[in-house]
């Protein structure tokens, strides 16, 4: 396990209960809060410690939590799409 490749979420919010894509987002629905994650987006980072820069679209960005305090509970089966 050299690098973490893993993305936290505030334990606040209780476990991820589903995962909806929505336009070029994703959206995390956990038991106490809706947080939306931008996903597809060009990331530059330094490849290998050089100078040298990658840019890719496979990364998971910053994760934004949706105004409210709502959350689908331990109720993924209620999701519904307007």
């Amino acid at each position: 396990q050299a690098e973490k490749i893993t993305k936290d979420l505030n334990p606040e919010y209780g476990s991820i209960q589903k995962l909806h894509t929505r336009n070029s987002d994703l959206v995390a629905l956990c038991e106490d809060k809706v947080v939306r994650i931008y996903a597809n987006k060009d990331a530059l980072f330094n490849a290998d410690g050089n100078v040298n820069l990658t840019a890719t679209d496979k990364v998971l960005g910053t994760a934004q939590p949706f105004a409210g305090e709502y959350g689908i509970s331990k109720n993924p089966e209620s999701f519904a799409l307007l």
